[in-house]
């Protein structure tokens, strides 16, 4: 059993059903729950974007949403919590189907008792924190430590269908390591690595939490940023270089990254491999730029 009490999000229309299962919750023992109740799914997500819960019991028939788009429209909007079916006896055919896209279980409601409901909603957790463990290490980059290829554009896709229905921006770094293939063919791979973990660790303590860091080639690194402003991103920049000037400093080194920016906006009908696109671009006119300015005289 869990130490603290299990935070569970029901989404139930019916309130004799939503009784019920209140009513059954209190009969399993050793066990602490809070229950919070909606009775749409509108109101759910509506929660959900202030709260955070680690269960939701999902009845598929609400009145704003029906069916499997009930579930499909959940998804959308919750990542890493478990999430449980209930339903009559004569729609487990449907609940199966929902187990299919990606629910934990489901619940005949007619059928549900304590230890039945118990076993459900801790099997279905502990499953769920199973699935994203070995979710995460297909996701993260070895050496780094940072999200990985995969990773990125698991999080990238997903962040811009959400920045499109909520109308938000979000920019897009795209940056790699200055002459890399010069510095493992001259000091070996061991300092080319030791460059690429520094690189990811400025990148952490020079971006936000929120933001996406990802590492997606061999000396390709990738932020995307939602939410921010021109300003808010140029002093992120600023801030990076001034970072990655520091660590030459002290450690004597001469590590270098270009950057390219691109910026997405709603309607602007630009696909992520697009906006990485433009970026690469911008990365290159900044090495070009770099370029001329060691060889124009001083």
């Amino acid at each position: 059993m869990f130490n603290k009490p299990i935070k569970i999000l029901l989404f139930e229309d019916n309130p004799g059903d939503a009784r019920l299962f209140s009513e059954t919750i209190k009969e399993i023992p050793s066990q602490r729950y809070e229950i919070i109740h909606v009775n749409s799914l509108s109101a759910g997500l509506t929660v959900l974007s202030n709260k955070t819960v680690d269960i939701i019991l999902l009845d598929l028939g609400l009145p704003d949403s029906q069916h499997l788009d009930t579930l499909v429209k959940l998804k959308t909007q919750v990542l890493g919590v478990p999430i449980v079916i209930l339903t009559g006896n004569d729609d487990e055919e449907i609940a199966l189907r929902a187990v299919q896209q990606g629910a934990q279980d489901y619940l005949v409601k007619q059928k549900i008792k304590a230890d039945v409901l118990s076993r459900v909603i801790c099997y279905s957790i502990e499953r769920q924190k199973l699935q994203d463990e070995l979710r995460s290490l297909a996701l993260i980059d070895d050496l780094t430590g940072l999200y990985n290829r995969r990773g990125f554009f698991t999080l990238a896709e997903h962040h811009l269908k959400l920045a499109e229905r909520m109308h938000k921006n979000f920019y897009l770094i795209f940056s790699d390591i200055d002459n890399l293939k010069k510095i493992n063919d001259d000091l070996g791979h061991s300092q080319g690595d030791l460059f690429l973990k520094k690189a990811a660790e400025i990148l952490r303590y020079s971006f936000r939490d929120s933001d996406i860091i990802a590492r997606i080639g061999g000396d390709e690194f990738v932020v995307l940023i939602p939410e921010t402003t021109d300003y808010n991103v140029k002093s992120t920049i600023t801030r990076f270089q001034e970072n990655i000037n520091k660590y030459n400093k002290k450690e004597k080194k001469n590590l270098s990254l270009s950057i390219g920016i691109s910026n997405f906006y709603p309607n602007g009908n630009l696909s992520l491999q697009e906006l990485l696109d433009k970026a690469d671009k911008n990365l290159y006119k900044d090495k070009k730029n770099k370029r001329l300015k060691s060889i124009l005289p001083k």
